[in-house]
């Protein structure tokens, strides 16, 4: 797997580095699989010595196991869409309250 790291790009310019590992599945039945390499796509080096080996997938489509790299970013939240409801509904409840009111 040839990740030296993974960049969130924003609109504002910033784009930062991916500072944890949040899961990830490894094929060592090839070989090439370092235990406690996944660390390496998170590290903040991007020169090519920062490279996870989590092994090979060299017979998909009848091995149907692949590698997976899950990373995330700390400090950096999205709402949830059940927040954007909530606060909908209630944005409808204080209108329809205030139409109420002025009948």
């Amino acid at each position: 797997m040839n990740i030296t790291g993974v960049r969130l790009n924003f609109s504002n310019g910033a784009s930062p580095l991916a500072d944890f590992v949040s899961s990830f599945q490894a094929v060592c039945d090839f070989g090439g699989c370092v235990t406690g390499s996944e660390l390496l796509a998170v590290d903040g080096d991007l020169s090519f010595s920062s490279i996870p080996l989590l092994g090979a997938t060299l017979n998909y489509p009848t091995d149907p196991r692949r590698m997976r790299l899950t990373v995330g970013w700390t400090g950096i939240s999205v709402a949830e869409p059940a927040s954007f409801v909530l606060a909908g509904l209630g944005l409808a409840g204080l209108a329809l309250r205030g139409r109420r009111k002025q009948r």
